[in-house]
């Protein structure tokens, strides 16, 4: 169970850093 939400939690950690990622390019682009 300790596994299955550790999984989860590094899966929405990596998830957001992508969307703030292409966020940021956005906001630099405009």
């Amino acid at each position: 169970m300790k596994k299955v939400k550790d999984y989860i939690i590094v899966t929405s950690v990596i998830i957001v850093f992508i969307f703030a990622f292409i966020f940021r390019k956005d906001v630099t682009r405009i």
